[in-house]
């Protein structure tokens, strides 16, 4: 796996005499009595040095019928849908760092320790309606307490470079819904179809959770697990010719 480990830790094992890591350091030209200049940049660029190992379950399950199986009079077919996906761990090793799980990290570091998707659908002749809901769990802020240690009520841990005290250890979890619903109005014979579609993405609304950060020009949230947008509308149509 390829990592990038972080420009203050760059310097910092370059000065600890891992030598190979001093190349990503440019400095300025030695002024008068220096021996080295004085550091210009520091490129945090990957380094192929890293090491991922990731263990989980996937989980899969459908049902289809026809409503008239329940009752008589009901009209259409019903299809339902559940996958889930469960990462136990995921432990990155970085060749500097302590090796870390990350797992359930929610704050962007690692994946979601549950993620699971709900679907029901409907048809009846040309009408189709779906229905998907998103779960995603809670989760920490860092990695084990190799990171991040929470403080008790009326004490805390004092910190130190390695182990970091916060108040809570704790991102919620979310849950998301959608709808489709379409309409094929147009079916020739020869196979010219067309359908006209509205969908509605997350569907009541749902903010996600707060995430602090100590940097002030950073998202509160991860926009690639929470939805930072809100309710939105799609409508079109479609042709298959």
């Amino acid at each position: 796996a390829v990592a990038t480990v972080g420009g203050q830790t760059l310097v910092d094992r370059c000065f600890a005499g891992e030598t190979s890591l001093c190349s990503a350091i440019i400095r300025n030209a030695p002024g008068p009595g220096e021996t080295l200049g004085t550091i210009k940049i520091v490129e945090n660029a990957p380094f192929n040095l890293a090491s991922l190992h990731q263990q989980g379950w996937d989980f899969e399950a459908s049902y289809g019928t026809s409503l008239d199986r329940f009752v008589e009079s009901w009209k259409g077919d019903l299809a339902l849908r559940a996958l889930g996906t469960h990462v136990a761990f995921s432990r990155r090793d970085d060749g500097i760092n302590p090796v870390v799980n990350y797992a359930g990290t929610n704050s962007g570091q690692g994946p979601l320790s549950w993620r699971w998707t709900f679907s029901a659908n409907y048809s009846l002749d040309r009408f189709s309606a779906t229905w998907t809901g998103r779960f995603m769990s809670s989760g920490r802020y860092g990695g084990d307490t190799i990171q991040y240690l929470q403080c008790n009520p009326g004490s805390c841990p004092e910190s130190n470079p390695t182990i970091r005290t916060i108040d809570s250890n704790h991102i919620d979890s979310r849950f998301y819904q959608d709808l489709a619903l379409t309409y094929r109005f147009l079916e020739t014979d020869d196979g010219t179809t067309a359908q006209a579609y509205l969908n509605v993405s997350n569907l009541m609304n749902k903010k996600p959770p707060l995430v602090a950060s100590t940097a002030y020009w950073y998202m509160t949230v991860n926009p690639q697990m929470y939805d930072v947008v809100g309710r939105r509308f799609y409508a079109g149509i479609r042709f298959e010719m």
